[in-house]
């Protein structure tokens, strides 16, 4: 299905940790998740491709919280019914997916992830500036 501009924006800002995943009920989408297990309800079948710069903007935000970081990935390595984590021909695309399941499953945020996500969001940051 073709997302509204404002879908877009909500599906964006939540897999860039700027909005809670609670917040994707407003366009229909209900996430419920615990500590084992996360369920999505997507009927409408919304879909957005998320790019290395989307990860490395999530994993700015928490990674002062290990916690919330360890959890937002859960939620992104379990959201495929409405990310598109294909990432093939990004340059960053498999340390990212790698990052995705060792944030999830272990907890660990690797030096040199935060290293390349700090690098992405500043690069990011000074092409929006120019």
């Amino acid at each position: 299905m073709r997302l509204t501009s404002d879908e877009e924006r909500l599906l964006r800002a939540v897999v860039r940790a700027e909005r809670p995943w609670a917040d994707l009920e407003e366009i229909g989408i209900c996430v419920t998740i615990d500590d084992e297990t996360c369920q999505i309800d997507n009927p409408r079948n919304l879909s957005l491709p998320v790019t290395s710069e989307d990860l490395a903007h999530g994993i700015m935000i928490l990674q002062g919280s290990p916690q919330a970081l360890r959890r937002w990935a859960w939620f992104v390595q379990s959201s495929s019914s409405i990310y598109d984590l294909a990432l093939e021909g990004d340059p960053h695309g498999e340390l990212f997916l790698e990052a995705i399941w060792d944030l999830a499953f272990e907890g660990n945020l690797r030096p040199e992830i935060a290293e390349v996500a700090a690098d992405l969001t500043r690069a990011r940051a000074e092409g929006s500036e120019g």
